[in-house]
């Protein structure tokens, strides 16, 4: 592999991390299933969300504490605009 491959795997390993467990999910699901059929899906999400933010820097997460407006707006949309869009949208069908 060239240097160029090598530099975007190490920047990029989290969506290939996540691109091979779907693709082993969705071909070799009865072969997974003693293991994945345990565990909660609590249990995903919490290691989803723990390695993505592996995968952030210092200074990305020590900016975002000192302008919190950003952060801020972001979940009073997420817990107002998005469910009632939402539930506009679902009573359209």
């Amino acid at each position: 592999m060239s240097e160029r491959a090598w530099e975007l795997l190490r920047r990029q390993w989290f969506l290939g991390a996540l691109l091979m467990i779907v693709l082993i999910g969705s071909f070799f699901s009865q072969a997974v299933m003693p293991v994945t059929g345990r565990l909660s899906i609590r249990f995903f999400v919490a290691s989803v969300m723990l390695l993505m933010s592996l995968t952030l820097d210092t200074s990305e997460i020590t900016a975002a504490l000192r302008q919190p407006v950003g952060v801020g707006l972001g979940v009073l949309l997420g817990y107002t605009v998005v469910p009632l869009l939402a539930w506009i949208t679902s009573q359209l069908s």
